[in-house]
């Protein structure tokens, strides 16, 4: 059923309202589990159905409870017959949807090559769940548990990732769904020797959390140089989760890439002013001057964290590069940018 919520007092509110839903159990399928209970709204703009980030699930009572700050019509969701998907694993922070028909079919055991993981099962409700989901699954939740140690805002509800095929691309973040998205068969880059598919997928699962993290502090409709901002500061997340334990970086990746055009990515951003990357890939090739604010400076280094809550702070994007200035010098105790750049 599909609810058109009204109130005399308007359809946008300041602090959040609660609406609840009461579901019949005996319309569901028969192996409904609770996690897979929710509620949507309709986004007039996007023509399409969104899920709320907020919800709460009383199985006793049998009702959905959301939150929201604007009404529009609302639905309770039934997520596995809605979607398309035929599987899901549940975590604690996170729901992993993914199939194996068609084109999003996930990549299986043997192709995806991972080294036996401690936490990889074949028993139980892990018996028929591939290794390419069980490793998403565990990197989010270490990405989840960092980002929070960081003081970053973190969701309190379970975060929907879809995986399937994306076009050009080893995973999304749309904001106006809330959803992440990760590519179902990952490839190495053939400009980064030695490069694995499970490296691949802990780097993408760290980078698209992070986008997630960052759209409670910024707006992602700013335009070229706020995508800068988010792509520059993302390609941090694989080291601001697992430190200097990897083989490979992906802000390091990007600016040592080679192009028939341009050569050394980095050699070619260099010359530039740090922050004049409207497009892509200079977006995230951008993130090397930030990698070494973060890594390799002498004395103190950034911290990333830090910089994306002070970022979220401006509502003009002209601002990141006093924003930056004023940071490195009263917090790493240097003479400003042109002087680290």
């Amino acid at each position: 059923k599909v609810y058109e919520v009204k109130l005399s007092s308007g359809t946008n509110f300041n602090n959040d309202i609660s609406i609840t839903f009461n579901y019949d159990p005996t319309v569901l399928q028969k192996d409904y589990k609770k996690e897979y209970l929710g509620a949507a709204y309709y986004n007039g703009s996007f023509k399409a159905w969104s899920e709320f980030k907020t919800v709460t699930v009383d199985s006793i009572n049998r009702t959905v409870t959301l939150k929201t700050n604007h009404l529009t019509p609302v639905g309770f969701w039934e997520f596995l017959s809605t979607t398309g998907y035929q599987h899901k694993m549940v975590g604690e922070h996170f729901q992993i949807y993914y199939t194996y028909q068609s084109d999003h079919r996930v990549m299986d055991n043997t192709t995806y090559n991972s080294p036996k993981q401690s936490w990889h099962s074949d028993k139980g409700d892990l018996a028929s769940t591939p290794y390419y989901i069980q490793d998403l699954s565990h990197w989010l939740e270490e990405a989840y548990s960092k980002y929070k140690g960081y003081g970053l805002t973190v969701p309190t509800s379970k975060v929907t990732v879809y995986v399937r095929a994306l076009k050009g691309s080893d995973g999304e973040f749309a904001s106006v769904l809330g959803n992440v998205y990760i590519n179902n068969k990952l490839a190495p880059d053939i400009e980064t020797p030695n490069q694995t598919i499970p490296e691949l997928l802990k780097a993408t699962a760290a980078h698209e959390f992070l986008h997630y993290v960052q759209d409670y502090y910024y707006a992602f409709n700013i335009g070229g140089i706020g995508m800068w901002w988010l792509e520059a500061t993302a390609t941090q997340a694989d080291r601001m989760v697992w430190g200097n334990t990897l083989n490979y970086y992906e802000s390091e990746n990007f600016s040592k890439k080679n192009s028939a055009t341009h050569g050394n990515m980095l050699h070619y951003c260099i010359s530039k002013s740090w922050d004049d990357c409207n497009s892509n890939p200079n977006w995230y090739v951008a993130g090397g001057f930030l990698n070494y604010l973060a890594n390799y400076r002498d004395g103190k280094k950034a911290s990333i964290a830090s910089l994306i809550k002070l970022g979220g702070e401006f509502t003009n994007v002209s601002y990141y590069r006093t924003l930056l200035n004023d940071y490195i010098k009263s917090n790493l105790g240097g003479n400003g940018i042109g002087e680290d750049f």
